[in-house]
């Protein structure tokens, strides 16, 4: 049971089916006159059977054959490849390719002719398609899936030919591909499109070029998206910044499983995301981190982007990091990084202090602070967990306030932020939560 147009056959029926002869052959000539026109004929009509007339067909045919091999179109070689194919007295000769050049109409009128041939093409098919839907009808012996089968694949049909204004025959876009890949070639250098303001995916695509139409699709919380400076707790206990493990290209993370557990992970990529907004999300306990609106946070109700929260709302944050380092060093370097970060306090941070507690408050002393470098030193981190409680045992020995209100605190009075926050860290590993402030009480 065919589906073909009725241009591959003439009776009583098809004689009487959809077509305009005038507009094939204008269609036809204008591309004798110009080439070019079946470049912008091919939008609407890409093959040779959107003709009614089969000597039409035929010449297109010839017309896209000789596209195909970047050969000129004209009366000539459109004439001659005929011949090669024994075609050339069927259409009605040289002479006829001559008659239709010779009426031809203005090439650019060319594609709203080949939208009317395409127009009576689809009807025709409408046309047989409901002759043969009606002729399965009488075919009662076969099973019913099977027709019905067989008629849903006749209207897939039309629906197919009817977006085929979509499509452009490969050959007839090899020639202009071609000539952008040399262009991209002579140019590796440069972008032959727009910037992203990604430097990696410039390089990949040569920037974003015309038409592209380019998805880049993951799962849900396949990624995060942190400030380059932000820190990561790595599997030996060390804390790296976004940019150095970006640059290694090589960690095991701590991440957050379903049994709501913490557990080694290696990140699947790393990625480069550009220049962003980023917006800094200080809780309640003085820990901070600077991401994108993107970047989800867990909440009592669920996960929720940082754009989907507002002040005061309640987020899951780590209680302890069970995480400890290798490095056992000897009491006497033990000490010795102990002591490397000891220092005095001036006779007037002593009396600031002083007289703070003296307002109540805090009660207690704190003569010394352990700040004597802008940052921990990175050692600390590396400490297996005997010695990293000997190092947080001694130094709140020696520099540790009291205060004793309705509740008792412990606390350390230190002049670097960094160093705060370091040892705050340095307290999860076991389990220890403590609060960040300034000298005047609040959250710094």
């Amino acid at each position: 049971m065919s589906t073909s147009f009725a241009n591959n056959s003439r009776n009583n029926q098809t004689d009487f089916l959809p077509s305009s002869i005038e507009a094939e052959q204008a269609v036809l000539g204008a591309i004798l006159v110009d080439a070019e026109a079946l470049h912008k004929v091919v939008e609407h009509v890409d093959a040779a059977s959107f003709f009614y007339k089969k000597s039409h067909q035929s010449i297109f045919e010839s017309f896209l054959r000789l596209s195909e091999k970047n050969e000129n179109i004209d009366i000539l070689t459109a004439s001659q490849h005929l011949k090669d194919h024994n075609l050339l007295d069927e259409i009605g000769g040289r002479t006829y390719l001559s008659e239709l050049a010779d009426h031809a109409p203005i090439a650019a009128n060319a594609p709203y002719y080949a939208k009317i041939i395409k127009t009576k093409s689809i009807l025709r098919h409408m046309i047989l398609a409901g002759n043969e839907i009606v002729e399965l009808g009488h075919h009662s012996e076969e099973e019913l899936d099977k027709l019905v089968d067989k008629a849903e694949q006749l209207i897939f049909g039309l629906s197919q030919s009817k977006s085929k204004d979509q499509l452009i025959h490969i050959g007839d876009l090899v020639h202009e591909s071609w000539k952008i890949l040399e262009e991209r070639e002579a140019n590796k250098n440069q972008l032959s499109g727009l910037t992203t303001g990604f430097h990696d995916f410039n390089t990949l695509t040569s920037g974003l070029q015309k038409s592209d139409l380019l998805i880049l699709a993951a799962r849900p919380a396949m990624g995060k998206c942190l400030h380059k400076d932000s820190k990561i707790l790595l599997e030996d206990g060390s804390l790296k910044t976004i940019e150095e493990i970006y640059k290694a290209q090589d960690a095991n993370l701590l991440t957050l499983s379903n049994d709501w557990k913490f557990n080694l992970t290696k990140p699947s990529d790393y990625i480069d995301d550009g220049v962003k907004p980023i917006f800094k999300v200080t809780t309640r306990s003085g820990r901070s981190i600077t991401t994108t609106l993107t970047h989800p946070y867990l909440t009592v109700e669920g996960w929720k982007k940082l754009a989907e929260l507002e002040a005061g709302d309640k987020v899951a944050v780590p209680r302890i990091y069970k995480i400890f380092g290798k490095t056992q060093l000897t009491e006497l370097e033990l000490q010795d990084l102990i002591e490397s970060g000891r220092e005095e306090f001036t006779t007037e941070e002593e009396r600031i202090y002083l007289s703070k507690q003296a307002n109540g408050l805090d009660y207690g002393l704190s003569l010394k602070s352990i700040s004597s470098s802008k940052y921990t030193s990175e050692e600390v981190f590396l400490l297996c967990e005997k010695q990293l409680s000997t190092y947080l045992n001694r130094t709140f020995a020696e520099s540790c306030w009291i205060s004793i209100t309705e509740s008792s605190n412990i606390g350390l009075f230190l002049k670097s932020k960094n160093r705060a926050t370091e040892l705050q860290h340095l307290l999860l590993r076991f389990g220890i939560v403590s609060e960040l402030k300034d000298s005047n009480g609040y959250i710094r």
